[in-house]
């Protein structure tokens, strides 16, 4: 299972930071580039966590999204 942190940058100018993880992908690269592609689309939600909890992060809220498969920013 491959987790990475992303930073999100919402319309509203505010940032959020999120750890997302896609269980059976072994490449933190391909799920930072899965993620990407997903907030890419109009009608999508990543579920993700914020500390201890879950988030839905709706696409169309998010203008950009930054990827760091090192460890958490939060």
């Amino acid at each position: 299972m491959a987790k990475v942190a992303l930073r999100i940058l919402l319309v509203s100018g505010k940032q959020l930071d999120v750890v997302y993880d896609e269980p059976g992908t072994p490449s933190a690269a391909d799920v930072g580039v899965h993620a990407a592609e997903l907030l890419g689309r109009e009608d999508a939600v990543l579920w993700a966590e914020h500390g201890d909890r879950t988030v839905a992060v709706y696409a169309r809220g998010v203008v950009a999204v930054e990827v760091d498969p090192r460890g958490a920013v939060l």
